[in-house]
């Protein structure tokens, strides 16, 4: 019997932005990944890291059909949350083809704080 590592039939990757310095305006988009045309993709976990001490919230978005879905990570102040599930976060709802994940900050970002993201990723025919 052919157990999937993932649920799916796909090694994910780790993407990375690179680092982003403040002042950032609220909703700038930290990391961008397109969906290839004919797959589906899952996220499998996330990578945030800031050192802004008002800290921010984190936006993963991603759109199915026409709808928008997300998830949203907050974070106090200074920090690096690194996140990894065995199941994806948007498993029954990928993100579709032709559309782009995306990770951004919800609020305008502090003068001089640095800001990166990264996702796990896999795209699925």
């Amino acid at each position: 019997m052919n157990q999937l590592r993932w649920g799916y039939p796909v090694e994910p990757i780790w993407t990375y932005s690179p680092v982003s310095t403040g002042p950032l305006a609220a909703g700038t988009v930290l990391l961008s990944q397109p969906v290839s045309s004919g797959y589906n993709a899952y996220i499998w976990g996330y990578f945030l890291s800031e050192n802004d001490p008002n800290g921010n919230v984190f936006l993963i978005q991603w759109v199915n059909g026409t709808t928008v879905y997300q998830q949203m990570i907050v974070m106090n102040g200074p920090g690096t949350i690194n996140f990894i599930s065995v199941k994806a976060i948007n498993d029954g709802i990928p993100a579709s083809p032709n559309t782009t994940m995306v990770v951004k900050i919800l609020n305008a970002a502090s003068t001089n704080a640095l800001y990166m993201a990264g996702i796990l990723y896999g795209q699925v025919p």
